[in-house]
């Protein structure tokens, strides 16, 4: 372990990052449901290790370093030559105010790369290595970007990066190094993309170079499991382990299964690359449907050939999707993961009949199933039916009694979760389910007095008429509401 030139502040001893890590390894690995204390305060919600720099970097971008920020990098530099940690710790906790480690990067390493010849190397290195044995994250991740300066790390240094890398908060930071300065990186990234469960394993896949037979099998199989989502590393998997050369060849049960998670991430209106950022897609998807044939149907080839059926930029395809969808064992499937909440959508494209099957759920297990009255609304025969189900399940009068006002986040909200989700299918249908939508005005959670409002908008509109002419009690209450709950 590397001295801390006597700091009480960051003694590896009781606080460091690192220690809490290496404590926690469990046959050299961090377990799947581990994660670093929470730096949440008061109300602040809680996030899981790594996914604030993963959403930086995958959908709120960067944003430029301000002068004044700038000015601080000097500042630390200058101090760091001169062998004041002290002052640099100050220095630099002031511009992680104001900056995080993945948002600064270009800025940070650049200022550092443009004065590196005026900064004491030994001093430099010192000060990186006192910044990754801290107890504040931001810290140890510029650590990790000062040390990239420097050539391939010791063994000893390479023992304790791997050991932070373990951790989905720094992996990524870890890889920054790796590729940088290792003379094995792909190897390193590779033992590390198995070790690591959540953002870390998106950005090691993101990052691995797909060299040999094992890496590309890995891929396949296993790129894809991460704690997050599975969309983000479709696309990187998708090439990496040469999906579309693959569905040319004959394959496996188990490899083509693997194939069709790819492929039904891939037909997903998500925020990452999907089908169309492939080339030759539609020959893609061919080859795919071609292969669907040759294998054991399951709801999750069923769900994916579905996905292409209804996506309007492939409707070559949905000839051949429908053919593989409207077979019996393609309803004897469905039928039975609609017992298991899945596949509602799919059963409705194809016009089978599942709201009976759907109401007896939602009876068995109102807890479990309540969502799918987004189903059974619609359907003039449930509707009321739903309605009482929910009278019935609800413990409406001490929700009609609750002031305590929340964001309904938790477990222990769930009723209201419920309440708001019943309360946004009543649009369509005006004067329909009022009791619940009064229940949602006077609702402590913001979201149902707010979902009761679009409600009684949409009931306005459909009727041509004010509210007060729809309804004069529902408009006292209204403005009763207004007056008397806080503006969220």
């Amino acid at each position: 372990m590397y001295e801390e030139k006597g700091k009480e502040l960051y003694d590896t001893a009781t606080v460091a990052i690192y220690d809490i890590i290496s404590d926690n390894l469990v046959n050299g690995e961090l377990p799947e449901d581990f994660s670093l204390p929470s730096e949440a305060k008061n109300n602040e919600l809680y996030v899981v290790d790594g996914a604030m720099d993963g959403i930086t970097l995958y959908h709120i971008g960067r944003s430029p370093v301000s002068s004044d920020s700038l000015h601080l990098i000097d500042i630390l530099l200058r101090q760091i030559n001169e062998g004041d940690f002290d002052s640099a710790f100050l220095t630099l906790s002031r511009f992680a105010e104001k900056n995080t480690a993945i948002g600064s990067i270009d800025e940070f390493e650049g200022c550092i790369m443009d004065n590196v010849e005026q900064v004491n190397p030994s001093n430099l290195f010192n000060f990186a290595v006192e910044c990754m044995t801290c107890e504040d994250r931001e810290l140890v991740k510029f650590g990790l970007e000062m040390m990239e300066i420097f050539a391939e790390p010791t063994e000893d240094l390479k023992g304790f990066l791997r050991i932070l890398g373990l951790s989905d908060e720094f992996t990524l930071f870890v890889l920054f190094n790796i590729i940088t300065n290792w003379s094995n990186a792909n190897e390193e990234i590779f033992a590390l993309a198995k070790k690591v469960h959540g953002w870390g394993r998106i950005h090691a896949v993101e990052r691995l170079r797909p060299e040999t037979d094992e890496i590309r099998t890995w891929l396949l199989r296993e790129g894809m499991n991460n704690k997050v989502s599975a969309e983000y590393s479709a696309n990187a998997v998708f090439r990496k382990a040469d999906v579309a050369g693959l569905l040319k060849k004959k394959l496996s049960d188990e490899n083509f299964s693997r194939i069709a998670l790819i492929m039904e991430c891939l037909m997903s209106d998500g925020p990452m690359p999907g089908i169309r950022a492939v080339p030759d897609a539609d020959e893609v998807l061919s080859d795919f449907l071609k292969q669907v044939t040759k294998h054991k149907l399951t709801f999750e080839i069923i769900d994916t050939v579905y996905r292409i059926a209804i996506n309007r930029h492939y409707v070559a395809e949905k000839k051949k999707c429908d053919e593989i969808l409207k077979t019996a064992k393609a309803e004897i499937i469905l039928r039975k993961a609609i017992m298991e909440n899945k596949g509602i959508a799919i059963a409705k494209y194809l016009d089978i009949d599942t709201a009976e099957l759907i109401y007896d759920q939602m009876v068995a297990d109102f807890g479990s199933h309540f969502q799918n009255c987004t189903f059974l609304i619609k359907n003039d025969e449930y509707r009321e039916k739903v309605l009482d189900l929910f009278r019935k399940r609800l413990p409406l009068y001490r929700m009609a009694n609750d002031k305590k006002q929340n964001y309904g986040l938790g477990n222990e909200y769930k009723d209201y979760t419920a309440l708001v989700m019943l309360i946004g299918e009543l649009k369509s249908y005006p004067m329909c389910g009022v009791d619940f939508v009064k229940l949602g005005l006077i609702s402590p959670v913001a979201n149902n007095r707010d979902m009761a409002l679009q409600v009684l908008g949409s009931w306005c509109d459909l009727e041509s008429r004010s509210l007060n002419d729809l309804s004069s009690e529902l408009a006292a209450i209204v403005r009763e509401v207004k007056e008397t709950v806080p503006t969220d």
